[in-house]
């Protein structure tokens, strides 16, 4: 649109390709969001039949959106999701999925996913259409306070040639795992996390994460004494 003689103003639109969404959860109820435009870069995988890893790392990414948590407590991700933060008397489902796609999605973690109350005030589901996967860049020490589900794929972290980075430390999950195939956090060739805590969050009993899927009646399903 041209105005006066000397001035001229052009709109345009380009189309930038999201491959999925980076989600900090806050203290104060809301979520900063940020489109992922590059990830997922890759190195040799150990692991027998499998050429390569993905490393599901953020290479470059927009400046955070600031939202409040839904009402329901639900979000809903119609691609792949990066997820970090911590909550503060909130209970928040997060699920990744492609609905009308044969494409699978899911869901990474590299950095703490923390509650500030473990006494049920503070609940976290995540809900992967495929994966759930802690990547390469991980930290060293790294918590996940979320009951955690992985629909088709795994609950875990590839098994990493290469780098310092490919041995961790310590890995604590509070809350509770549900994955398709097995899981796993370490490699029998001594990569990946040497300790692993994992701790049932016996809150989820009365209250699971808004819409997660459970049953109508709880039973046991293994005991053992430590």
């Amino acid at each position: 649109w041209c105005g006066r003689p000397g001035w001229c103003y052009v709109c345009s639109t380009v189309d930038v390709p999201v491959v999925g969404y980076h989600l900090t959860l806050r203290t104060d109820d809301k979520v900063e969001v940020r489109r992922v435009l590059e990830a997922n870069n890759w190195q040799f995988s150990c692991e027998a039949g499998k050429l390569f890893a993905y490393t599901y790392q953020i290479e470059e990414e927009t400046d955070a959106e600031v939202m409040n948590f839904p009402a329901n407590g639900l979000i809903y991700v119609d691609n792949y999701v990066w997820v970090d933060g911590q909550i503060d008397t909130a209970k928040l489902t997060i699920a990744s999925a492609k609905l009308d796609s044969p494409v699978d999605t899911d869901i990474y973690i590299n950095n703490d996913l923390l509650y500030t109350n473990k006494d049920g005030q503070d609940i976290i589901g995540l809900i992967a259409e495929n994966n759930i996967m802690v990547g390469l860049y991980s930290e060293n020490n790294l918590e996940i306070d979320a009951a955690l589900l992985a629909q088709k794929g795994r609950v875990g972290r590839e098994c990493y040639v290469w780098g310092a980075y490919r041995w961790r430390d310590t890995i604590t999950v509070y809350g509770s795992m549900a994955t398709n195939k097995r899981y796993g956090f370490a490699w029998t060739n001594g990569t990946g996390y040497a300790t692993r805590n994992l701790y049932f969050d016996n809150n989820l009993l009365y209250y699971p994460p808004p819409y997660f899927p459970t049953g109508t009646v709880y039973q046991l399903d293994l005991w053992e004494d430590l």
